[in-house]
């Protein structure tokens, strides 16, 4: 709903295949990859669930109050906010479903 503003794309699969989603924050996104950047991840250890909770709030946050609030405007004028608000999809899944402690991903390392 928003192609001027934001922008997702797969940036890679996990061990078990699933996607590595980036969402790119930026106002007249052709230019994006030009401006000034800050990078985000969330969800980096599977049980930390809340990393990936803030970052889709806060997407969402931006796209209802950009036309509204002059200092988002401003920002994402002159930068680009890049985000991957689960840099570990298979943990935050396992940990969900199985067992919510879990920390790390799922790739077998061999040692258990």
């Amino acid at each position: 709903e928003h192609p001027h503003l934001i922008r997702l794309q797969s940036i890679g699969e996990t061990w078990e295949g699933r996607p590595i989603m980036l969402v790119t924050l930026s106002l007249d996104g052709t230019y994006a990859d030009d401006k000034p950047a800050l990078l985000y991840t969330g969800t980096i250890h599977a049980r930390e669930w809340i990393g990936n909770e803030l970052a889709i709030k806060f997407i969402q946050y931006v796209i209802d109050n950009y036309r509204f609030n002059p200092k988002l405007q401003t920002a994402l004028t002159r930068n680009t906010l890049y985000m991957v608000p689960c840099l570990n999809p298979d943990g935050f899944e396992y940990s969900r479903n199985h067992f919510s402690f879990w920390r790390k991903n799922r790739r077998n390392n061999g040692d258990g």
